[in-house]
């Protein structure tokens, strides 16, 4: 039997076996509908009702999460069944709703061509993108979702923009290079990349106009100047010098295991200068005195999404996790030019994002993780092997 089709990518459309889009109105609705998708397992009904309803009490919030699921039985038609619910948790059937997020992640971790072009695909635009819930739990486990989501979309639009440069493919690197700074207008070597691309295709002024793009970015983002193999590039556009060939550094990748075993084919060593960040919540240590092995698993699990996140989206590499630490390093094996300034940025974005997380995983954990969950982080920056 064919699945109905829910598209979470981009925004929000249901559509059934044959095609026709379902309505669902309700935005609180969309929103269990998209949460039920992305959990893998069945939710407990508490943990949804403090999630969409964290402003009502027990029982106006279970009522309304009722509501919402007869909302959701109405709006799947001959599916419902694919909702499955008891008194205790609600599950989403996978084999009875196709999520495009759930097959963008499952193609992003495809080592084949075919599977990262699917992805690329498939990633249409932020999660649940214009949706406004007006729930405050539910943003902030939204915000983090989209920026973990982000991550993976730029990394496989940065496999294939190395693929197609290696190819000589010019028409699939400008389609790669231009989606990658649209998702993140700071990625400079895909800035780079389109600077040679249009230099080589004759639009010399269309490469002048990407440099000053870059150059507006990363002064508004970061306060900081593009990197001095980005200034010599433009110079020598500039003097209608040839360009030289597109090229570029691979864009951000999925965070490596903290036990990979390192390549044998790995490069000499080189002197270069690198930030290294380091990242632990403030008093977990005696936090899981009260908590049961499950949960400090959820908490430490959730807080190492949510800063590898992070890392990855401001161009970094996470090297490893030592138990609710996490140790990242900007400048290597990617060098940006501004790796120290990126550093403190993800520094910024990991203590913003301290309470939505928190109040997610209250939601999860219960009244028994502390109020006051924050982050420890440390930077250092010098010359490293």
């Amino acid at each position: 039997m064919e699945p109905l089709k829910l598209n979470i990518l981009g925004g929000f459309t249901l559509v059934d076996r044959s095609g026709a889009p379902l309505g669902l109105a309700a935005k609180k609705a969309r929103a269990l509908l998209a949460y039920l998708a992305l959990a893998g397992g069945p939710v407990p009904r508490d943990r949804l009702a403090t999630l969409l309803w964290e402003d009502r009490d027990e029982a106006q919030a279970r009522s309304s999460l009722r509501q919402a699921l007869s909302a959701l039985r109405r709006a799947l038609g001959d599916a419902a069944d694919a909702l499955r619910a008891d008194t205790e948790t609600v599950a989403l059937d996978p084999d009875l709703v196709a999520v495009d997020a759930r097959d963008f992640e499952a193609a992003a971790a495809g080592p084949s061509t075919t599977a990262q072009e699917r992805a690329a695909a498939l990633y249409r635009g932020d999660l649940l993108d214009g949706l406004d819930a007006r729930a405050p739990a539910f943003d902030d486990w939204l915000r983090g979702e989209r920026q973990r989501l982000l991550g993976l979309a730029i990394a496989v639009l940065g496999r294939r923009l190395d693929a197609a440069l290696e190819k000589g493919a010019d028409a699939a690197a400008l389609q790669a290079a231009t989606r990658l700074v649209v998702l993140d207008p700071a990625q400079e070597p895909a800035h780079r990349a389109l600077m040679r691309l249009h230099a080589r295709q004759g639009r010399r002024t269309d490469a002048l106009k990407q440099y000053r793009r870059l150059e507006t970015v990363l002064r508004r983002e970061l306060a900081v100047a593009p990197e001095p193999e980005t200034q010599q590039l433009y110079a020598d556009i500039l003097n209608r010098r040839d360009a030289p060939a597109a090229t570029t550094s691979p864009a951000p990748a999925a965070a490596p295991s903290p036990r990979a075993p390192i390549s044998d084919s790995a490069p000499a060593p080189e002197l270069r200068q690198a930030s290294v960040l380091y990242a632990d919540l403030c008093g977990f240590t005696a936090m899981t005195a009260a908590l049961d092995p499950e949960q400090v698993h959820a908490v430490t699990g959730r807080f190492f999404q949510v800063v590898d996140a992070l890392v990855m989206a401001h161009g970094g590499t996470v090297h490893r996790h030592i138990g609710d630490n996490v140790m990242a390093v900007f400048g290597v094996p990617v060098a940006h030019g501004n790796d120290a300034q990126r550093a403190v940025a993800t520094a910024r974005a990991v203590h913003a994002a301290m309470a939505g997380m928190a109040a997610d995983l209250r939601a999860e954990v219960g009244p028994d993780l502390d109020q006051n969950l924050a982050a420890h982080v440390g930077i250092a920056s010098g010359p490293v092997i």
